[in-house]
């Protein structure tokens, strides 16, 4: 008998190492891939909603020189991530009061419901549709209403529940949509709207109390029985310190309705919210940000007519037809107009941008980049004319511009990352002549790249996705390595999609960390799903055709060169300093910076730090600052390695 249950117990446990090695097997042959990280970068766990991701970035929201970080995710939860120190980062978004609907904090696109604890009417966001979940009811008695939105719609599950849909076409051709709902015990509907970022109207003609409805995933009762909710499908986060209290404010902009925001009875505009105590009021309408229809993408503050108060600039995707991007210039009055068009910048395409002075004349030019070619929009005392640079493979999109002096020669440089083919941008004389890169030996095609001086050996690095990271070995010389390139497993049916990367310095020690989100799709074959959700994929991944994961690794990299960072404290109206350059020379050496315009994020701007590698010069530097308005300082003798904070 014991030799049979010995028997019985070895065979168990051969079963389960069996089916162990299996499990790990299907786990491992079928990861998509993943980063080639060194023993000399931690990963630093940290909680950020993927759902929906469309952003990531780099900002100091409190001023207290410890960096943070923050997403965007259309109407899915977004994050701002406050860095505590020591490894630690808590999400505050809502204790700031940046949630999209202020009547509901918590209320977001999420791929799961809320917990359902008391008996009543719990109203959420899954996925791309709306669900009404009556739970416990009975003791509530039959409830009845409707809901209103101007969308058509689309019943998608319905138990227990009787619904009634009535659709019209009214004024401009906007649908109207009403749903009368009967409910008479446990049970759930849900719809679809084709326009998700509208007010969603819910009336219960007072057959159930305010205390007994729940809304989104924190479950907050509305004050009344009638009310509605909205979100705002977000894109870009543009941070600066607006009203000059010590603390970041926002803007942000918004999709345009695919299209049919021009017809819809109600007004709307991208939100500006501007810290009071510590949390936020949304003040957009009131200062004169006109929405106009556009579908707002990319966003930056930016000082272009030099006069100390920061103007802001947006680009307006495609939605049913291009709408014009926007320049809002600042008036003395604080307030803002759009004047895009009488400046030159009513560009109606969709495309990539970023401010710099190209000819080092002392105002800021405009370069772009759309599927027609590359563009510069030469500043003429005030005016832009474009100029174009060249023609870009048919078809071809530019994921996003990072800009650095590569070949310091004392000018900006830009590389454009696209997965259809990179291009090098080499700034002569205040020319671009446009160049392939593996001419320089880097890579031919990218998802996303940035440049970064990743040894602080004081030349620079472009760090990409899928190919890694490139060390500028000496002047105009690159090396690829294996460090932090995407390794990709050719057994996965998920394969690489997309990527967003930001360099930044977590813990002020001198070295660069990385925040990085991958983006995989999912295969079309019906177990791809599930093999997805495995490695990181939502539970309800419907309506999504692909998943995000995210890692922030810190760097422990030990080499003796020297580093000196540098954060400017300008004017009020200014104070980061916005399009200031700001060089640091060595006794046989200079380097030169523009603020504003080393952005790890694609969409968003926060980020206006300076990173300086001085190599194994160890005496004290000098630094020089222009100033966006024109005004010139001299620092002499910094020390290096520290964090420079520079007072006008």
């Amino acid at each position: 008998m014991k030799r049979f249950n010995l028997i019985l117990l070895w065979a168990g446990l051969f079963l389960f190492g069996f089916f162990g090695l299996v499990m790990f097997g299907i786990v491992y042959l079928t990861s998509p891939g993943s980063i080639q990280n060194t023993n000399k970068f931690e990963d630093i766990p940290i909680n950020i909603s993927h759902y929906g991701l469309f952003d990531l970035g780099v900002v100091d929201v409190n001023q207290d020189s410890k960096l943070d970080l923050f997403t965007s995710n259309h109407s899915g939860k977004q994050s701002v991530l406050v860095n505590q120190g020591v490894n630690k980062f808590d999400d505050v978004f809502s204790d700031l009061k940046l949630d999209q609907d202020q009547s509901f904090p918590g209320l977001t696109v999420l791929p799961d419901g809320p917990s359902m604890r008391k008996a009543g009417l719990y109203i959420y966001w899954q996925g791309p549709s709306i669900f009404v979940h009556a739970y416990k009811i009975d003791s509530l008695g039959a409830v009845t209403g409707k809901i209103e939105i101007k969308s058509p719609i689309k019943i998608e599950q319905k138990n227990n529940i009787k619904t009634t849909v009535k659709q019209e076409v009214v004024e401009k051709g906007v649908t109207s949509s009403t749903i009368e709902f009967d409910i008479k015990g446990d049970g759930h509907f849900s719809f679809k709207p084709h326009i998700h970022a509208l007010p969603v109207r819910f009336n219960f003609e007072n057959s159930l109390a305010p205390e007994s409805i729940f809304v989104g995933s924190q479950t907050i009762s509305p004050s009344t029985s009638d009310f509605n909710i909205n979100m705002k499908d977000r894109h870009g986060l543009a941070w600066v310190d607006f009203n000059d209290d010590g603390f970041s404010d926002v803007y942000i902009t918004r999709g345009g309705l695919r299209g049919w925001m021009g017809r819809m009875p109600e007004d709307y505009w991208d939100e500006f919210f501007i810290s009071n105590d510590k949390k936020f009021d949304e003040i957009g309408k009131k200062i004169g940000f006109i929405k106009d229809g556009c579908s707002g993408r990319e966003v930056e503050w930016i000082d272009y007519n030099l006069d100390n108060k920061l103007d802001l600039y947006v680009v307006c995707g495609k939605s049913r037809e291009y709408q014009p991007n926007k320049l809002f210039e600042q008036m003395a009055d604080g307030h803002f107009k759009d004047v895009a068009e009488q400046v030159g910048l009513n560009i109606s395409s969709e495309g990539s941008f970023v401010w710099l002075d190209v000819d080092l004349d002392n105002d800021l030019d405009f370069f772009w980049v759309e599927s027609a070619g590359f563009y510069l929009y030469e500043n003429q005392d005030g005016k832009f004319v474009a100029h174009r640079l060249g023609s870009t493979p048919a078809g071809h999109y530019s994921k996003n511009l990072t800009v650095a002096d590569f070949d310091a020669d004392g000018d900006f440089d830009v590389f454009s990352v696209s997965p259809d083919g990179n291009f090098l941008c080499v700034n002569v004389n205040g020319q671009y002549v446009l160049a392939n890169p593996v001419a320089w030996g880097l890579p031919e095609k990218s998802v996303a790249a940035n440049w970064l001086d990743y040894n602080n050996d004081g030349l620079k690095d472009l760090h990409t996705i899928p190919d890694g990271l490139y060390l500028q070995s000496e002047l105009g010389k690159f090396e690829q390595t294996s460090k932090f390139s995407f390794k990709e497993n050719k057994y996965s049916y998920s394969k690489l999609k997309d990527a967003l990367a930001s360099w930044f310095d977590m813990d002020n020690d001198g070295k660069r960390d990385l925040m990085l989100a991958l983006n995989f799709s999912i295969g079309k074959e019906w177990w791809a799903n599930k093999i997805a959700k495995i490695h990181g994929a939502s539970d309800k991944q419907e309506g999504l055709k692909s998943y995000w994961q995210t890692s922030l690794m810190r760097s422990a990299i030990s080499n003796s060169n020297h580093w000196l960072q540098i954060d400017l404290n300008g004017l009020a109206g200014n104070r980061p300093g916005i399009g200031s350059l700001v060089t640091v020379s060595t006794n046989d050496f200079s380097q030169t910076q523009q603020v504003g315009v080393s952005e790890g994020s694609r969409y968003s701007q926060g980020h206006y730090r300076l990173y300086y590698g001085l190599g194994d010069f160890s005496q004290p530097v000098t630094v020089r600052i222009k100033w966006s308005d024109g005004y010139a300082q001299e620092l002499k003798n910094i020390k290096s390695n520290q964090l420079l904070l520079v007072k006008r």
